[in-house]
């Protein structure tokens, strides 16, 4: 077991040392999580998709080419009754067949919309359905980045405990061999000797759960980001928890929950469904569009000589505008445009509701972080005073009028304090980032 503990304490110590060619910074981490996260890649992928839906509609808009060809055997061909008086003989009707047994058609049409209003109008909605899908990558990279950013806190704050906890162990070992040693002169009950191997024994248990708790909250991390979790164990962080307190503190973290992307993906919608109803309406009207052709057909009753194009082809073109008006869809369209306005009205009401639940997580994260900064500052002030204090018993152990055991007490107030201090400083991070959740500012 103490081959074990050695081998893991080795192995957490060369984690905490900083190695600046690959420690990993959290600005560093969002980058990768921002790449590596499928959640972000399919929701800029999303974006693509609604940026070639827009491309389609308004390609609409050009010219649409259409080239046919058709090979016709008219097996029985068409018989017409023209009366006798075409042929002098009236008063009766002469049974005529026309065409030819092969018909052939070659041709080219062109189509070009002059007008359409509700094409016209799903332009303007496919805009708002690439700002929703825009929307949505914001919304997920903030996502990301507040998980991120968690496990990233968390990690350091396993990490820092660990280091106070080594202390601790160390400081239980001295005592362990200072009470055995006055147990041999006779100066100590074996009931104390015994409390003391206990106190080294704990602390060497709650060492080891703190090594395995470093390696867990990095392989963490590591998943947060996207990337394998079997490097957890050599992953090294460049940033500290200290670090991030300054930088929380020199932040100025946004007001109001007007700019959370949740809203504003609410806002979109209200818009696209009034765009909607509004590509409904111009579909009851009116559309023009010029329509040309160019083609030509060849007649014979030899299949062979109906394929000669220098031989009974003869050409056919022509050129119009084409105008089209729905008259009555069965009202399709009134009951879409109905749907779409009611819709509407459930978005807007929604949308009211989470601006009002926003601003309220948005207060009580400001409550916390205000709460938790406190703490934070007390806790400071607590660790400064136990390392003057403990200043104060070095100097008088050095001029004997101190213990050992005065000694370590003094040293284990310091570890402890830190330690309290550590703590709170990782709950002000936590509550700074709920406020930059809450207000929509994460990574702004």
């Amino acid at each position: 077991m103490k081959n074990i503990f050695i081998i893991l304490l080795l192995c957490v110590w060369g984690l905490q040392t900083q190695a600046q060619n690959n420690a990993l910074s959290l600005e560093a981490a969002l980058q990768k999580a921002f790449q590596q996260r499928s959640t972000v890649s399919n929701a800029n992928l999303e974006g693509a998709i609604s940026q070639e839906t827009a491309r389609a509609t308004k390609g609409q808009y050009l010219p649409q080419v259409t080239a046919n060809a058709e090979m016709r055997l008219n097996a029985i061909r068409q018989t017409n009754i023209i009366p006798g008086e075409v042929s002098g003989r009236p008063g009766t009707t002469t049974p005529i067949q026309f065409g030819t047994v092969w018909q052939n058609t070659a041709g080219v049409t062109v189509t070009q919309k002059l007008y359409d209003g509700a094409n016209l109008s799903q332009q303007l909605a496919d805009a708002i359905q690439t700002k929703i899908a825009n929307n949505s990558v914001e919304k997920n990279k903030q996502s990301v980045a507040y998980e991120v950013i968690k496990a990233y806190y968390q990690a350091l704050w396993y990490a820092a405990r660990v280091q106070n906890l080594q202390v601790d162990y160390q400081r239980k070992l001295s005592i362990e061999a200072l009470i055995t040693s006055k147990e041999e002169n006779g100066r100590a009950l074996s009931t104390e000797v015994t409390e003391a191997k206990i106190g080294t024994a704990n602390a060497k248990v709650a060492l080891i759960n703190a090594l395995r708790n470093v390696i867990l909250a990095k392989q963490y991390l590591l998943y947060q980001i996207g990337s394998d979790t079997s490097g957890g164990g050599g992953l090294q962080l460049s940033n500290s928890l200290a670090e991030m307190g300054q930088s929380t503190q020199s932040k100025q973290l946004a007001s109001g929950s007007n700019e959370r992307p949740e809203v504003t993906e609410q806002a979109l919608n209200e818009d696209l469904a009034i765009a909607t109803a509004k590509v409904e309406r111009k579909r009851k009207g009116a559309t023009l569009s010029m329509v040309g052709y160019l083609g030509a057909q060849g007649f014979d009753d030899n299949w062979g000589k109906s394929l000669d194009l220098t031989n009974n082809w003869y050409g056919n073109s022509y050129i119009g505008l084409q105008a089209a008006m729905p008259l009555f869809n069965g009202f399709d369209s009134d009951i879409k445009i109905k749907k779409q306005l009611l819709k509407q009205q459930q978005i807007s009401n929604t949308r009211k509701e989470l601006t009002q639940s926003y601003a309220y997580e948005a207060a009580l994260a400001q409550s916390a972080m205000a709460q938790t900064y406190e703490n934070w500052q007390v806790k400071k002030s607590n660790a400064q005073l136990a390392k003057q204090s403990a200043e104060l018993v070095k100097i008088r152990r050095d001029d004997g009028r101190a213990t050992i055991r005065e000694t370590l007490d003094a040293n284990a107030l310091v570890t402890e304090t830190e330690s309290q201090e550590t703590e709170a400083l990782y709950n002000y991070l936590l509550a700074a980032l709920d406020l930059a959740k809450a207000n929509g500012s994460l990574g702004k």
